[in-house]
């Protein structure tokens, strides 16, 4: 499922997570989006799940250009999603933590996405604000971010570029279009975490598993 809409006026460009909520969130695409805070989530005290979902072109005027998640001892899972050209005017290019949140990242590619004030270095992947914010990650691949961990592929040598089939440049953002389908000879086949993700298929349709392995 394809979701734009544009939250400008507000937070959560697409989506809006309040207290006490626990969506699952499967197989969606957020594209071209845009808010003050959370491009196109924004997850306050709430514990959602996202599953074989991509986040691509959208954009917070402040915190978090994809997802902002702000729960106060409350887990965001991310299982198999890809997060390419989103962009945020403050920090947190794709993802912003907040408080006491906790985000865990499965079989997840971040890659690509940057602030209005860099476009490198860590933050342009994700910030955590707070003294007891903190994400995991697990068979994944954030830019900027080294492979210690389970699984892990190095996000600070360029060889391991997803190489996603159409990347849109995160300072067109909110943009639509581009696609993360992985290519050929991408690092992230079949590097993923079989058991993390229950789906039979992705969302595209395909079979999520393929050749015995699950792809990031």
């Amino acid at each position: 499922q394809a979701i734009r809409t544009d939250g400008l006026e507000g937070v959560g460009g697409a989506l809006y997570n309040g207290p006490n909520a626990s969506p699952s969130i499967i197989n969606c695409a957020f594209r071209g989006n845009r808010s003050l805070d959370g491009g196109a989530i924004m997850n306050r005290d709430s514990t959602p799940t996202v599953i074989n979902s991509v986040f691509q072109g959208n954009r917070a005027l402040e915190e978090g250009g994809a997802i902002f998640t702000n729960a106060n001892g409350r887990t965001l899972d991310c299982i198999n999603c890809s997060f390419q050209g989103n962009l945020s005017d403050s920090r947190g290019g794709a993802l912003y933590i907040f408080g006491s949140a906790t985000v865990q990242l499965i079989n997840c590619i971040i890659w690509n996405n940057r602030t209005s004030l860099a476009a490198t270095g860590q933050a342009s992947s994700l910030s955590i604000s707070g003294f007891s914010g903190s994400f995991t990650r697990i068979h994944s691949l954030v830019q900027y971010y080294g492979s210690d961990g389970t699984g892990n592929l190095n996000g600070n040598h360029a060889a391991n570029s997803p190489q996603f089939e159409a990347e849109v440049d995160p300072l067109s953002s909110p943009i639509t279009g581009g696609s993360l389908r992985l290519l050929g000879g991408s690092p992230a086949l079949g590097a993923g975490l079989n058991s993390a993700n229950t789906q039979t298929t992705d969302i595209a349709g395909e079979p999520r598993i393929s050749g015995g392995l699950i792809d990031m």
